[in-house]
């Protein structure tokens, strides 16, 4: 069973918190994508993929985006996402100004920050 719960506050932004629970049954290398996502924080990388997440993971391309999907009910670039805004929620709790967070949380433009922060959040 994987477990994770992800918290966003963003200060004034945001002061919404979404916990997550579900389990990975299926999912062989379940360890792989958290020690990916969350102790290795690659999705850092603007450039990372679901095609470079699967090969670290040592699962198919497909069946990690179904396996993801189907218990988690995101998507990948989502889930991927959702670690993103949780690392910048962070970095602003250090004193990060709002505009800048996008640069170190792995999102190319501020732009796309804003809509992942605007459809995980609100």
């Amino acid at each position: 069973m994987l477990r994770f719960a992800l918290e966003y506050d963003l200060g004034i932004h945001l002061q919404k918190k979404c916990f997550m629970k579900c389990e990975i049954a299926d999912f062989q290398r379940a360890d792989s994508l958290v020690e990916i996502l969350e102790n290795q924080k690659l999705f850092i990388n603007p450039n990372l993929g679901a095609e470079h997440i699967a090969a670290l993971s040592g699962v198919e391309t497909g069946h990690l985006e179904r396996s993801v999907k189907n218990h988690l009910g995101l998507s990948l670039r989502e889930l991927t996402d959702m670690y993103r805004v949780q690392f910048a929620a962070d970095l602003h709790k250090k004193g990060v100004a709002y505009k800048d967070l996008y640069k170190y949380s792995g999102f190319t433009t501020f732009d796309s920050f804003e809509r992942a922060v605007n459809y995980i959040v609100y």
